[in-house]
């Protein structure tokens, strides 16, 4: 779905000047510009904000959400899904109960219920 870094166009680049890549740290530096000349961030929030962070609460939020880990490998470019599993592992983890509770209540709906097979394993 996304080409490898080697095989994108110029025109695929958020970052270049004058045909040349544009490294993290310059990109990273206008942006701390920019958030400090229009005093954009909210104070009581602690941490530093850079571009990682904010991609990585985008993740989070999409997770939240409810978006697909597949879906979300593949709008953050990562090439396997794993590094999307494990990078994003404890918000994953922190809605587990929560569709744990969708995935019941949508079997009950169904009429399918597991209590009683809850009831007899835990009696044997």
């Amino acid at each position: 779905m996304f080409p490898s870094l080697h095989d994108r166009t110029e025109e695929e680049y958020l970052f270049l000047s004058n045909g040349s890549f544009i490294n993290t740290s310059q990109v990273n530096m206008q942006f701390q510009r920019v958030v400090e000349k229009y005093d954009i961030l909210d104070k009581t929030v602690k941490g530093k904000v850079s571009l990682h962070s904010l991609r990585h609460t985008f993740a989070t939020r999409c997770i939240e959400a409810g978006m697909q880990p597949k879906v979300l490998q593949h709008i953050l470019g990562h090439s396997d899904i794993k590094i999307t599993l494990n990078t994003y592992c404890d918000a994953f983890e922190n809605f587990q109960n929560e569709n744990i509770a969708k995935t019941d209540e949508y079997f009950a709906d169904m009429g399918i219920s597991f209590e009683n097979a809850k009831s007899t394993k835990a009696a044997s």
